[in-house]
């Protein structure tokens, strides 16, 4: 009888000694995850720069010179200035043609060009031209603004756009303004005033006062900050 019982005794521990022996011969299964892939980031763009290629601000006239080879064609603005063209945009054709050629452009000044121009050591890359026939349509504002919107992004406003490239600004501010608002472009030695209609209000300098009252301007507010 009691041989009996240790046989069973025997038994059962045989049968519990067999799975964890085949348990501990398995070898750990090591899960390896994949390491994420890193997210580039999204290359930042000047949003000015973008402007550049998007409008042409600047007024001018293109002029044809024979005198010299290497300067064919120039530039020059209604303040004087002469810009010797060297790089344009993609599919530009210029024809020459006889009399004054208004033009819009916007452009970036070029350094280290050699280049025999006795007319002027200003050389520039052309972002943009445009041809214009008419000197009206020249000396005429662009799109004709007929609401009073609150800008809070002055790049999704084409007048601001024009401003932010004629002006350079360093900075733009909103205020409360006769019950609307109005915008100042801050430069580095003035300030220019305009309504919510993109109309220019006064123009504050070293040489030029304002003709309205700006106490009128209320609750400033910064919309853009401008970093070289």
């Amino acid at each position: 009888m009691i041989s009996t019982i240790s046989k069973i005794f025997f038994l059962i521990c045989l049968i519990a000694i067999v799975p964890l022996e085949a348990q501990s011969s398995k070898k750990p299964k090591i899960e390896v995850k994949p390491t994420p892939a890193k997210q580039s980031s999204p290359s930042k763009t000047n949003p000015i720069e973008e402007l550049k290629a998007k409008f042409c601000y600047q007024e001018g006239v293109l002029k044809f010179s024979s005198d010299n080879n290497e300067c064919p064609m120039y530039i020059e603005t209604p303040e004087g200035k002469k810009y010797i063209p060297v790089e344009f945009p993609e599919n530009t054709h210029l024809e020459k043609i006889n009399g004054i050629q208004h033009i819009r452009f916007s452009y970036e000044l070029m350094k280290n060009i050699k280049l025999n121009c006795p007319l002027t050591n200003l050389y520039i890359k052309l972002d943009c031209i445009e041809n214009i026939k008419n000197i009206e349509v020249l000396q005429s504002p662009t799109t004709k603004v007929t609401s009073c919107d609150d800008i809070i992004d002055p790049f999704s406003v084409e007048w601001m756009n024009q401003c932010i490239l004629k002006l350079r600004p360093k900075e733009i501010k909103k205020y409360d303004y006769q019950e609307k608002f109005a915008y100042s472009f801050v430069t580095e030695d003035k300030s220019y005033y305009y309504n919510c209609l993109g109309e220019l209000l006064c123009e504050v300098g070293a040489d030029k006062k304002c003709t309205i009252d700006l106490s009128e301007l209320s609750n400033p507010f910064t919309i853009l900050v401008v970093n070289d």
